[in-house]
């Protein structure tokens, strides 16, 4: 009956260090890691969350199960929310690889395969909604966070303008200076999920 329950409060896809559920509910099968940070199973890979109970064990297991197959591709509009991977900083703007869209519905992210992604631009103004002027670039993201943004722009040929200026908004997976895992500790940081270090980053609050 537990086992059940927790199924009907999962996520339907996770990001690379998000928090699924305590150690109260589950213990950590392949694709997850227990923080003792948190104290919370965190997703180490993006995929589906699943509970398997084996007998007699006092608690289900949850694994994270990779996806079999890309979704099939959307290409970004004004108005959709896009993951990307920051590859490139600059003191007046980011640049990013356009991953996939979000789908609307909740139930996934359509991605892009390999080298297929787009470009984007997340310029300085557009990082968060207030004191957008102060705002400074390379302590809201660096380059190999993947960060959940809207579409505000068609741009160029080349490049979508992308905007994290939203509570929803702003960096989803992060790693830390020493490679760790990180997850949000507040809107302007995240902690390591081994060691809890600090870093700052506009973090996007979870979903």
């Amino acid at each position: 009956m537990a086992a059940s329950t927790e199924i009907s409060q999962l996520p339907t896809i996770v990001l690379p260090g998000q928090s699924i559920v305590p150690t109260t509910a589950a213990v950590p099968g392949p694709g997850t890691l227990v923080s003792s940070v948190t104290g919370s199973i965190h997703s180490t890979i993006l995929g589906t969350p699943k509970l398997t109970t084996e007998v007699g064990a006092a608690l289900p297991k949850l694994s994270i199960e990779p996806p079999s197959a890309a979704a099939p591709l959307k290409l970004p509009d004004v108005g959709d929310n896009v993951y990307a991977r920051v590859t490139k900083i600059s003191r007046l703007e980011a640049r990013l690889e356009v991953l996939g869209t979000e789908d609307a519905s909740g139930g996934g992210i359509g991605l892009a395969g390999g080298s297929e992604g787009w470009g984007g631009v997340l310029r300085k103004l557009d990082l968060r909604e207030r004191d957008r002027d102060r705002a400074e670039v390379g302590k809201c993201v660096r380059v190999g966070d993947i960060v959940r943004a809207k579409v505000i722009s068609l741009g160029d040929q080349s490049n979508y303008f992308l905007s994290t200026a939203g509570n929803s908004l702003g960096v989803v997976v992060a790693r830390a200076e020493n490679g760790e895992l990180m997850a949000p500790r507040s809107w302007k940081d995240m902690v390591g999920l081994r060691s809890g270090c600090i870093e700052e980053r506009k973090v996007a609050k979870p979903l």
